[in-house]
């Protein structure tokens, strides 16, 4: 019981460090750009893009965070626990990292018509899963984001040469992390 305890302070110091690099307001919506090598300059035009679609989230907070950087993978799953991070755009060697099985995003069929499906580029993602023994069950995850490795667009935008695009499961502001995910999903 020592070890847990002492485990969850831990978890929680770290959580207190890395949400309070953040800005101190509130954003209308919270978007990373994840990658192994993350250029600042596609970030800032993924920024500049998303502000102008989406003007109802003229505060949104855009960043990007490469995982080259050490600790960086355990902060972006800390940055997701506390609702940091809304809406996630990876390179497809970064989603099975990050996604825990899935459970870090939200099914698609949760948040869209099937119509609205349909009329998405790129193709569903979903992850393998594990047992507790970390052995392939053969099952896979539900349908949780899409990759755009297609979509000119898109990757000239991320300048990821295969993006993908999600939305976490803690997002707070649903419908916003909806809108930025429906604009990239039909660039």
């Amino acid at each position: 019981m020592k070890k847990y305890t002492a485990f969850v302070a831990l978890i929680l110091a770290m959580l207190s460090i890395f949400t309070s690099c953040r800005k101190t307001e509130e954003a209308s919506l919270y978007v990373e750009v994840v990658a192994y090598r993350i250029n600042e300059s596609d970030v800032n035009n993924v920024a500049a893009e998303l502000k102008k679609a989406l003007p109802n989230c003229p505060d949104m907070d855009v960043s990007g965070i490469s995982l080259d950087d050490p600790g960086a993978g355990f902060q972006i799953v800390v940055l997701m626990f506390a609702s940091e991070i809304e809406f996630f755009i990876c390179d497809a060697s970064v989603s099975e990292k990050l996604a825990a099985q899935g459970e870090n995003f939200i099914a698609l069929e949760d948040l869209f018509s099937k119509e609205e499906l349909s009329q998405f580029n790129g193709t569903g993602v979903s992850f393998p899963k594990y047992d507790d023994n970390n052995v392939l069950t053969g099952e896979m995850s539900h349908v949780c984001g899409l990759d755009l490795s297609e979509s000119e667009n898109a990757v000239n935008l991320t300048g990821l040469e295969n993006p993908q695009i999600f939305i976490v499961a803690s997002a707070k502001n649903l419908e916003a992390a909806k809108d930025a995910f429906r604009y990239m999903a039909t660039l």
